[in-house]
Order: structure tokens, then sequence, then C-alpha cells
């Protein structure tokens, strides 16, 4: 299992926004007026590197919501993406032998996603309910985040088990005006005005076996890298730099998951990138300085934070590479992005 660094309380992978400003588009919407308006960077709709405030996500979800006229929107995003937004998360979940072992990871590693929002698997005799709800410090309305996460599962188990419907679906919220997409989703067994937003699988449920299970290592991004068309047409170096880029703010970030990753031995790699006039401290150093530059410039992560998901064990140690990369201190560099 890979090691995971701390991500920072209030955000998200920008990954969650994928698909929206399509969406919002085909509905007749601004979605970089709809961001301006939640505060959330314009560059965040198109690039996933960004982590974004998880209440200003929220925020979008409702002005977009309330903007277009558009009730079921959090559903309508979920069905372009699939549980890729969770990052290298994504991969021990599609890994996992059962139902059962999928839930629990995605519980037990969700920290590693967001901490601006919580699940839980509430087991009884019958079966298990998966929780969420969204930290207490967080004020902007939830539901559309909720039916948003609930449709991500519901899609992406139905991908595996055509046939799967949750036994019974609870949202805290009030119903739509029409339940049709949401009966269609969630089965007809699906209340509102609950104490709880959860998903109940039943017994039967949890221990049917994933379609996708394999060891529990790398073999399933490698298997989706060596199958994505862009990264299968780039050379070595830029498919080094794909992977570095996808695990760098989770993950230490070694040659040895480089290595597995990939499917070539450390040694073989390391020889490969030295002949083509490189090395992977020299990549994932590049990798780094773009994402420090964005970071700066178009988050509101502290300087603290960024370090941290960079992989650096002090400030300092970041503050000097950003100074050799950039010819001044980052804090100047946050200092014209504010302006």
């Amino acid at each position: 299992m890979m090691t995971t660094t701390t991500r920072p309380t209030r955000h998200i992978s920008g990954a969650v926004l994928s698909g929206a400003s399509e969406l919002i588009r085909e509905l007749g919407g601004a979605p970089e007026a709809m961001a301006e308006w939640a505060g959330l960077p314009s560059e965040s709709l198109a690039d996933s590197d960004i982590p974004v405030d998880v209440a200003s996500v929220l925020r979008f979800f409702n002005t977009a919501a309330t903007d277009l006229d558009c009730r079921n929107i959090g559903i309508m995003l979920a069905a372009r993406n699939g549980l890729d937004v969770f990052g290298p998360l994504w991969i021990l979940l599609r890994s996992a032998r059962s139902v059962q072992q999928m839930l629990e990871d995605l519980t037990s590693n969700y920290d590693m996603y967001t901490r601006g929002a919580a699940l839980s698997l509430q087991f009884d005799e019958e079966g298990a309910a998966l929780c969420w709800d969204t930290v207490s410090q967080l004020d902007e309305d939830p539901a559309q985040a909720a039916e948003y996460g609930f449709a991500l599962c519901v899609n992406e188990l139905r991908r595996l088990m055509p046939h799967f419907r949750p036994r019974a679906v609870q949202f805290r919220h009030c119903a739509p005006d029409s339940l049709q997409l949401h009966v269609e989703l969630f089965g007809r067994e699906i209340s509102f005005n609950q104490d709880r937003n959860a998903i109940y699988f039943t017994r039967e449920t949890l221990n049917m076996p994933m379609n996708t299970a394999n060891s529990r290592s790398y073999s399933l991004m490698q298997s989706r890298l060596r199958c994505d068309a862009s990264i299968a047409r780039a050379g070595l170096n830029e498919r080094i730099e794909n992977i570095v880029r996808f695990l760098l703010p989770y993950s230490p970030c070694t040659v040895n998951e480089i290595s597995d990753a990939t499917g070539i031995s450390v040694r073989t790699l390391q020889n490969r990138l030295t002949q083509q006039g490189t090395s992977f401290k020299q990549i994932k150093d590049k990798v780094r300085y773009d994402l420090a530059l964005k970071y700066l410039q178009s988050s509101d992560l502290s300087l603290a934070e960024i370090s941290e998901i960079l992989g650096y064990s002090e400030l300092s140690a970041f503050s000097r590479s950003f100074r050799r990369w950039h010819g001044q201190p980052a804090s100047a560099v946050r200092r014209c992005a504010v302006v």
C-alpha cells in the first residue's frame, strides 16, 4: 500500500470539477463566472493539479444548480466521471477483492483525498451503511455534493456489476420536485429529510467479488497508464512525468513506486533515463517546479501546505528549492499572485 502525505484540511483535488465546464455550458451557463463567484480559481476548471477549497466547491455546485435551475446537477456531473477523481486512491479501490473491501479501503483512506468531509461504514446484522457528511466547520449546503458522491459510487459499482442496486439510500436534505433521475440511479428505496446521508448495502452485495480484483499493488494504474492513448504515445520521460504528477500530492513518489507503476525494474529505468540525458530526480524536480508555481498562483494553500504536498520534510528545504528554480522566494510569488 502507498505511504501517503497528509492533505490540507480544507482542500480537495481539482479532479472533482472534471467535466463541470462542459456540462454547465451545455446547460447554457458560464462556468468561469460561477467559479469566480464561488471563490474558485478559474484555472481549476481545466487543471486538476490545482487543489481547491472544499467550501468553494460546495458553493460552486450550489450556484450552478440555482443559476441554471438544475436541481440534479450533482448527479449529472457524476455520470461524466468515475472513481478516478479520487486520484491514487482509485487504484486501491479498484484492486479490492470484494465490495466490502472496497468500501473499507475507501473509508479508511478517505482523508488522503480530503479532510473537508468524512466517510464511515456502519455494520449491522444484515449489511452496512456507507455514511457521508461534511465537517462541522463548513456552512455551505452539501446536498449536491452528497448526491454527486453517492452517484459516483453507485455508477462505479454498476460498471462492475450491471444489475447492482443499493438496498436503500438516505439523504438529509429535502426531496427534489421530480424523483425520476434519483429513482433511475438509486432505486425506489430512497428517502429524504433523514438523520444521515447513507447508502445501505446488503450482506450479499458486500460479499460480491470485484471483477477488477488484482494484486494490491500498482497493477491497475499500470494497466490504465498503458491503455491511455496519450500516455502510450509519449516517450519514457513524458510517461514518468505523468506518473509523478499523478502520485506526488498523495505519495512520497519514490523511484521504486515509479518502477512498480511502469513495470520496469529500478535499474533498467534509471539506465534508460540516463541514456536519454535525464534522471528520475530531474523529472521529479521538474514536476515540483511546475506544481509549486501553480499552487502559489492559483490556490490559497499556505507555503507549509505546498511544501508538504510536494514531499518536502521541512519548509526551509522547499524554500531553497523554489529560490533555485525561480530566482526569488516563494513568498514574493505569492504576494504578486494576490496583487
